[in-house]
C-alpha cells in the first residue's frame, strides 16, 4: 500500500514537472531508467531506448527555443498544451509501475497526470506573466532571460525529486499553487469599482467588462483639465497705487 502511494506521488510530481517543460521529465525518466536509477514497468521501458531519448532531446531544444520567442508567447503556450497533456499522461502512467497492471488503472493514472500537467501549466503561466510584466521593462529584458533559464531548471528539479523524494516535488507544486492564490488575492484587493455598475475592474482596465463603460484613464483628468485662476488676490494688486510725486515748478 505504501509502495503504491509513493508511485502515485512520483507520477504526480513528474506530471507537475511537465507543466513547466513538456519533454524534459520524460527525457530524464528515460535516462534514469537506462542508468538504473529508476525502474519503469515493461509497458514503458521503451522510454529508455537511445532513439527515444535522442528524439526527446531534440524536442526539448525546440521547446526551449520556442519559449524564448517574445513575439508570439500566447501561440507558443497554446501549441504546447497538447504535448504537455500527452507528456503528463505518459510520465504519470509510466511511473505508477505495478499500479498500471490493467488498462483501467493505466488510463486513470494517465488522465490524472494530464490534468495535473495542464493545471500546473495554467498556474505557471499566470504567475510568470504577473512576475515578468513589471520586471521586464525595469531590467531591460534581463528578467526574461533569467526566467528562461530558471524554468527548465525548476522542471528538472521537480522531475528528479519526483523519483528521489516524491514529497518534495509535491511540496514544490504546492508552493506554486500558494503563489498563484496570493497573486489572485493581491489582484482582487487592488481592483477598482466601475462608477456605473459597481463591477470591480482591474486597475489597468479601460472598459468595464460588466456594462462596457469606457473607464477613465488614471491621471487623465488632472492632465487635461485647465488650471483654474487663483481666487486670492496678491497684496500688491489689492493696494491702491501711490500718487505721483509733486514736481516743483520752475
Amino acid at each position: 500500500m505504501a509502495s503504491d502511494l509513493m508511485q502515485i506521488l512520483t507520477g504526480a510530481g513528474l506530471a507537475g514537472a511537465t507543466g513547466h517543460r513538456a519533454f524534459l521529465p520524460p527525457l530524464l525518466l528515460g535516462l534514469a531508467h537506462r542508468m538504473e536509477f529508476f525502474h519503469l514497468s515493461e509497458k514503458f521501458d521503451w522510454l529508455g531506448d537511445p532513439k527515444v531519448i535522442a528524439i526527446l532531446g531534440v524536442l526539448l531544444i525546440v521547446e526551449y527555443v520556442a519559449e524564448k520567442n517574445p513575439d508570439a508567447p500566447e501561440i507558443v503556450n497554446l501549441a504546447l498544451k497538447l504535448p504537455k497533456a500527452v507528456s503528463g499522461f505518459l510520465v504519470a502512467a509510466a511511473a505508477t509501475g505495478t499500479v498500471d497492471e490493467n488498462l483501467a488503472l493505466l488510463t486513470t493514472s494517465g488522465l490524472f497526470g494530464s490534468g495535473i500537467s495542464l493545471g500546473v501549466d495554467k498556474l505557471r503561466a499566470d504567475v510568470k506573466h504577473a512576475v515578468q510584466e513589471p520586471l521586464s521593462d525595469a531590467t531591460h529584458g534581463a528578467s526574461d532571460k533569467a526566467m528562461g533559464l530558471a524554468e527548465p531548471a525548476w522542471s528538472g528539479f521537480l522531475a528528479v525529486m519526483a523519483w528521489v523524494v516524491p514529497i518534495v516535488a509535491i511540496l514544490g507544486i504546492g508552493a506554486l499553487i500558494g503563489v498563484w492564490f496570493a497573486r489572485r488575492r493581491f489582484e482582487s484587493s487592488s481592483r477598482l469599482a466601475c462608477p456605473k455598475c459597481g463591477h470591480r475592474c482591474l486597475p489597468a482596465a479601460r472598459v468595464c467588462p460588466g456594462c462596457k463603460l469606457d473607464l477613465p484613464v488614471p491621471g487623465a483628468a488632472a492632465t487635461l483639465a485647465p488650471s483654474a485662476p487663483s481666487a486670492v488676490a496678491t497684496p500688491s494688486a489689492s493696494r491702491p497705487a501711490p500718487p505721483p510725486p509733486d514736481v516743483p515748478s520752475v
